[in-house]
């Protein structure tokens, strides 16, 4: 995976771009391979890289989960960290489905990458000076547990007690956060509690999916990118906003497709025979 060009971060550019990128599936195992990063350890490795980098790193607790009300961490890159200043924002964020892992590990890996290459590395260092970038590498930690815990490792859900019995029942609990939005909220997912797609009891019920609503109303994401990794996914694709029957493309379509376009001829594929 490559950032997206600096012409695409331009500020110029006001916009929220949502995109989805799908990335190659990861197989249904017993158990999740131990390379990849539980719900701790992401936490000792964002406070090491704050601890290492305080001039540019800053790890905040910016909400808890729906059920569990398990913290979800903010780690925010800029060169004036501590203060909210008037720049452009982009924001990564992983894990809004728990069977996810992969987004989680690329921004893992773009948090190491860019942090170890500021002040070395010209362009990483502009990015840092120029702009606010803020990474949420685990959208919905209480399904991320299930999935890392091997209870079941292709859970999509948070935990929500559906049936109110004070149990989590694998058969039944849990909303589909990214069907949760308000946005035709009534047009996707499922109404089937049981259904691994529920949308949950209303839209943005969730308090996953209000983290996410606040954070971009209150900081404006010029650019924004979530990733996603299903196992029922063709693999390879990215999904931009947006396109409705009714309605048609965004208004911001003629904006939006060349950044899009830019972003797959960039993103590098690994094939497999």
């Amino acid at each position: 995976m490559r950032f997206a060009s600096q012409a695409a971060l331009r500020p110029a550019i006001l916009f929220v771009i949502a995109a989805l990128v799908v990335l190659a599936a990861a197989p249904e195992v017993l158990a999740l391979d131990e390379r990849y990063h539980t719900k701790e350890e992401v936490h000792a490795e964002i406070l090491a890289l704050a601890a290492s980098y305080p001039a540019i790193v800053r790890v905040d607790t910016l909400g808890q989960s729906m059920e569990d009300g398990l913290d979800i961490w903010g780690v925010k890159l800029s060169d004036n960290v501590g203060i909210d200043e008037d720049e452009p924002v982009v924001f990564y964020n992983g894990i809004h489905h728990a069977e996810e892992v992969l987004g989680l590990e690329v921004i893992m890996w773009m948090l190491d990458e860019m942090t170890a290459a500021y002040g070395v590395n010209d362009t990483v260092t502009q990015w840092i000076n120029d702009l606010e970038i803020w990474f949420v590498p685990i959208l919905n930690p209480e399904g991320h547990d299930i999935v890392t815990a091997g209870i079941d490792t292709i859970w999509r859900k948070n935990k929500f007690d559906n049936n109110d019995n004070g149990v989590f029942d694998l058969d039944y609990d849990g909303v589909d956060i990214n069907h949760n939005y308000d946005f035709n909220w009534d047009q996707g997912g499922s109404t089937n509690p049981a259904s691994e797609y529920y949308r949950g009891p209303s839209a943005g019920s969730e308090s996953e999916t209000q983290l996410i609503c606040d954070f971009c109303l209150e900081h404006k994401p010029l650019f924004s990118l979530n990733y996603h990794s299903p196992l029922s996914s063709l693999g390879d694709l990215v999904y931009y906003p947006w396109y409705w029957p009714l309605q048609g493309f965004s208004p911001d379509h003629h904006t939006i497709f060349p950044i899009v376009s830019e972003l797959c001829a960039r993103t590098l594929t690994e094939w497999r025979s």
